[in-house]
């Protein structure tokens, strides 16, 4: 995936977030003050944390996600790359690329810049490992709608 607009110094992760059964999905967020539902309404199915076990499948989340790739972009355009090998998406699932800003890198801090690289810096998405204080944002999405 070749990005840009980014701020060189920054500290940039994607994410790859499958909706397996897109229509399961609602398209209001619960939380109206949670920005990443707001960001994602109009292009998705729905909220990420907008699930239930009446909404479940197989006791399932409707999402899930993992770290496709992450850099610190010393010009304004980067690559990011990643694969899965063996995904099979099911028809009428949805496969999101959401890019996540984290800031100015911090250079001074290693563990720090190592959560800024390797977490979404967001506590909803699970606390301790995937987000100790909301520093990631939501910068950018490409959505892809399986027939």
């Amino acid at each position: 995936m070749r990005v840009r607009n980014l701020t060189p110094g920054n500290a940039y992760t994607v994410w790859w977030v499958y909706f397996d059964n897109a229509a399961a999905c609602t398209a209001t967020p619960e939380n109206p003050e949670d920005p990443l539902p707001l960001f994602l309404a109009p292009t998705l199915c729905g909220a990420l944390e907008n699930w239930g076990p009446n909404d479940a499948i197989d006791n399932s989340p409707l999402a899930v996600f993992g770290r496709m790739d992450a850099a610190v972009p010393t010009h304004s355009r980067e690559h990011f790359s990643g694969q899965i090998r063996d995904f099979r998406p099911s028809p009428g699932s949805q496969v999101l690329l959401l890019i996540f800003g984290h800031g100015a890198a911090d250079n001074v801090d290693r563990q720090h810049l190592a959560r800024q690289l390797l977490t979404p810096e967001d506590p909803g998405a699970g606390f301790p490992h995937l987000g100790i204080e909301p520093n990631g944002y939501p910068v950018a999405v490409a959505v892809y709608t399986i027939p």
